[in-house]
């Protein structure tokens, strides 16, 4: 049998996001689901990794005046993603399912900005400190998945895994902005 490993790709970016490398970004939507299309980097061959996903969880901010505005996005990068075997649904919605945590660990982010009281002096470290926490959880989170699925080749665990992450998502649905703006005092 062959080994399907799976490799999410988490780039972690800072308060600006390059459209370089002429890569289009896909924007997590719960009507559109990734495609084999998608996948359209050259699989690394020298690795028994059977597929990667290439999300980036993305922060903005800006302050003006007395008002912080935070935009959190999650992005899946076609140009980075690559698949030795485009011919598996259900590697198919393994790949889909990481994509799938990344939006939950979004909206647990926008839930964790929500509720902060924001002071002017600690603004940027508040937030840095709370995106790099959710980002630990969502790589923990993944780890999980990947284990629990045994990497997509479990079917029925990820079957189950796949309803499991969409109802963590829809639970958060207060919180599928990708903007919020806080008060920030002194």
């Amino acid at each position: 049998m062959k080994h399907l490993f799976t490799l999410i790709g988490l780039f972690v970016s800072g308060c600006l996001f390059a459209q370089g490398n002429n890569c289009d970004s896909i924007a997590w939507a719960k009507d559109r689901k990734l495609m084999w299309t998608d996948f359209r980097a050259t699989p690394d061959t020298s690795i028994k990794d059977v597929a990667l996903s290439a999300i980036r969880l993305q922060k903005k901010w800006k302050l003006v005046g007395d008002t912080v505005s935070i935009n959190i996005y999650s992005y899946f990068r076609p140009c980075y993603a690559w698949s030795k075997s485009k011919d598996s649904d259900t590697l198919l919605m393994h790949e889909q399912g990481h994509f799938n945590i990344s939006e939950y660990f979004r909206r647990m982010m926008i839930k964790k900005l929500s509720e902060q009281n924001f002071k002017r002096r600690n603004l940027a470290n508040d937030i840095q400190t709370i995106y790099l926490d959710i980002n630990s959880q969502l790589k923990m989170f993944s780890e999980l998945y990947d284990a629990k699925t045994d990497f997509s080749r479990n079917r029925g665990a990820q079957i189950e895994w796949t309803g499991k992450i969409m109802s963590m998502i829809d639970s958060l649905e207060a919180f599928a902005d990708i903007n919020i703006r806080k008060f920030v005092t002194e």
